[in-house]
């Protein structure tokens, strides 16, 4: 259980956040490893398993993106494909129901100026209004997303206050709140 919250901020920057939370049962810790970072070029915020946190951050090395794939395509075909070689590699792909998976857990991409989810099936997708929430506080998050959207704040106090409405109103959901700006 945590919140992750991303959105697109212009310029080819994308803003990730997320909160401290570990959830075990009714046990809520306060992890010192942040759930929000960049690896390799790449921003990630994610929500759900630790595992894919530590594989993320220091042991997936993403492959080159070839000079005439788009973003999207690279993060679907090449990208997808890298990660779920090097899951199966560390031992840490889950099949479930004859469909391979991350073992519950999602990450907010942000790569070159955009902002990506990977889901627990490694589909890749992106929204619209430019921003996504992950995590048991991602109703609250992207409430307050959309309600900041016209206020003329910064991507990173919207971030800031989508982490702050979603501790207000789930328990789950815990400081310190960690934010970090990812491109140009």
């Amino acid at each position: 259980m945590t919140c992750v919250v991303g959105i697109e901020a212009g310029a080819g920057r994308v803003v990730l956040g997320a909160d401290s939370a570990s959830v075990s049962g009714a046990t809520v810790l306060r992890s010192a490893t942040a759930k929000a970072f960049t690896a390799h070029g790449i921003g990630y915020a994610c929500a759900g398993s630790w595992r894919l946190i530590n594989i993320l951050r220091h042991s997936f090395v993403p492959p080159e993106h070839p000079e005439d794939c788009a973003p999207d395509e690279y993060l679907v075909v090449h990208w997808t494909a890298a990660l779920r070689a090097h899951l199966t590699d560390v031992g840490a792909l889950k099949k479930n129901s004859e469909v391979h998976g991350t073992n519950g857990g999602q990450a907010l991409i942000a790569y070159r100026g955009g902002l990506y989810m990977l889901d627990s099936d490694f589909q890749i997708a992106r929204d619209l209004p430019g921003y996504m929430a992950a995590g048991a506080g991602r109703d609250y998050a992207l409430g307050s997303m959309a309600t900041t959207a016209t206020l003329g704040l910064s991507a990173a106090r919207r971030v800031a206050l989508a982490l702050e409405a979603a501790a207000e109103h789930n328990y789950a959901v815990r400081g310190p709140m960690v934010v970090v700006e990812v491109g140009a």
